[in-house]
């Protein structure tokens, strides 16, 4: 005798009397899941580059406000700076002043002529 080929089930060749079974509706990929995966992966980059911009932007922000804070404590230095030079530059007069006015006393406190 001649071996036989085993029989498989939906195999309509096999003889096992089943009809070959389509896949269920469960199983079954539609145009609609094809189309949802896609979005799904082009817009995944999307949200990661959108995610990415986002927390640079937010880190910009922050740098611009520091930097604001540093350039009005910079301008609050430089104003007092400049109130103490010119604070300086009083005082040295004043000194010139009265270095002149100690050297008139001075003058005055001599006698006249010699003698």
């Amino acid at each position: 005798m001649a071996a036989q080929a085993p029989k498989v089930a939906g195999d309509p060749e096999s003889g096992d009397g089943t009809k070959n079974k389509e896949p269920s509706i469960s199983t079954q990929i539609t145009k609609a899941d094809l189309t949802a995966a896609l979005e799904t992966l082009s817009n995944s980059p999307i949200t990661t580059w959108q995610h990415t911009a986002d927390s640079v932007l937010k880190d910009i922000q922050e740098l611009g406000k520091q930097t604001l804070h540093m350039e009005e404590k910079c301008n609050e230095f430089a104003t007092a700076h400049n109130d103490l030079a010119n604070n300086v530059e009083q005082m040295a007069e004043k000194i010139t002043l009265f270095e002149e006015k100690m050297a008139d006393m001075e003058d005055r406190g001599r006698p006249f002529p010699p003698k």
